[in-house]
Parts: structure tokens; C-alpha cells; sequence
């Protein structure tokens, strides 16, 4: 069982366990860390299209971070695909405030990533 996430998103993006060396793929949320001030080392910013397989062994990142919602699609398209591509790091979903983010954050984990995700929300 994963511990609770503090109620800050940038408060719960800081309190990531990433060591060093290890990267941070960011897909389509660059706006949404920008606007939470959230700046660490080692983030790889790319476009929901230029996920794959290729990409992920490429990067070998610790993390991916993505939007619960996307314009084209949403977090359950990329989870089942980076489930797909066989990808085990930790998965961080960045969400609006939600009136209940524990059900949407089960309903992601049952995808496959399980307590290696989290939902992130103010």
C-alpha cells in the first residue's frame, strides 16, 4: 500500500523517489508543471504520439508523468499502452480536482500498474 499523497500536486511531484540517473518522461503535460512550478533534473518532454516502445528503451525512465486528460484521448490510453510496451517504473497521473480521486485512481491502477501509480490532484 502505497503512503497518502500530500494535497500540494507540487508538494507530491517533490516527494518522488527518483535517484540519480534515472529520468522523468513527461507526456503532454508540460503546461501542467509549469503551472504547479515544478522544475527537476533529468525530464524528458514529448507528445502523446511520439510514445513507443522505442521511446521508453531509449529514455529507461524511472517515471512517466501524463495528463488524465488529453485532447485526443485520455490517462487510460497511454497506461494501457505503456502496459503494453511492458514499461514497470512508477506512472504519475496529473488530474483536476476530482469529487472522488480515490475511485478514478483504482479504476487506473486496474489497467495493470497497480500501486505503481498515482493519481495527482490539488
Amino acid at each position: 500500500m502505497t503512503e497518502p499523497l500530500p494535497i500540494s500536486p507540487k508538494a507530491a511531484l517533490h516527494r518522488l523517489t527518483v535517484r540519480p540517473g534515472d529520468g522523468i518522461l513527461a507526456i503532454d503535460c508540460e503546461d501542467l508543471l509549469r503551472a504547479i512550478d515544478f522544475d527537476a533534473d533529468k525530464i524528458a518532454h514529448h507528445a502523446a504520439w511520439d510514445l513507443s516502445a522505442e521511446l521508453i528503451t531509449r529514455l529507461r525512465p524511472a517515471v512517466v508523468m501524463l495528463p488524465l486528460f488529453l485532447p485526443q484521448s485520455d490517462a487510460m490510453t497511454l497506461i494501457e499502452a505503456l502496459e503494453a510496451m511492458g514499461y514497470h517504473g512508477q506512472i504519475i497521473v496529473l488530474g483536476p480536482k476530482l469529487p472522488k480521486p480515490d475511485l478514478v485512481e483504482q479504476e487506473l491502477r486496474g489497467l495493470g500498474p497497480g500501486s505503481r501509480l498515482r493519481l495527482v490532484t490539488p
